[in-house]
């Protein structure tokens, strides 16, 4: 069997040195086989233009604000349909909302203080997505001021033009101290900011 195999290995060697003996004979050169690029992919994450935030609004104890509307949305277009150019990569999203005293846009002085109890709200549709709820009492008191987001795992998915539509009310709730907090002097302010990125494909296997 061993002699076999040798006498096997060898013609095929012989074999394999003849033809490659006849095609030495030829030379063909193919110039730019093939060529390829790559390109950045777009990444689109933008305020939809619906911002219904207002100023100085004003509150009293057992009182709700009326909702304030922000929309934020993955393609470049007027809408969905008119959607222009749509990001190419799905995308996750965490939006925070912070809350705390009003301050001054260029010196950062406090102008006013946060209102203690306030409570802020953030939903989409009619699921509440997140909550700040403000404390003045206890050793986890943190006065009206805090931070809380959530995140959406599968927020846009890739070239499909998504809108997210989102309202965010403040209410005080009543029976809560009101003596330190109901007077010109204090006010909250409420900022909502929202972070995208890009999902990480899984590895096959």
């Amino acid at each position: 069997m061993k002699k076999a195999l040798v006498v096997f290995a060898l013609v095929l060697v012989i074999a394999v040195s003849i033809v490659a003996g006849t095609l030495a004979m030829y030379t063909t050169t193919i110039s730019d086989l093939a060529s390829g690029s790559v390109v950045a992919k777009e990444f689109v994450f933008l305020e939809d233009g619906l911002d219904s935030f207002s100023q100085d609004v004003k509150i009293a104890p057992s009182e709700t604000t009326d909702p304030w509307t922000f929309r934020v949305k993955n393609f470049t277009g007027a809408n969905t349909t008119d959607h222009g150019t749509v990001s190419q990569t799905p995308m996750k999203m965490t939006i925070t909302l912070d809350v705390g005293n009003i301050v001054g846009a260029t010196t950062g002085t406090v102008l006013r203080s946060a209102i203690g109890p306030l409570v802020v709200t953030v939903k989409e549709g009619t699921t509440e997505k997140v909550k700040f709820i403000g404390t003045v009492s206890g050793e986890d008191a943190n006065n009206g001021i805090g931070s809380v987001s959530f995140t959406d795992d599968n927020a846009f998915t890739a070239d499909q033009a998504l809108v997210h539509t989102y309202t965010v009310t403040a209410t005080w709730p009543d029976g809560t101290p009101v003596v330190d907090n109901a007077n010109m002097n204090h006010g909250s302010s409420i900022k909502v900011s929202a972070v995208a990125t890009q999902i990480t494909p899984t590895p096959a296997g």
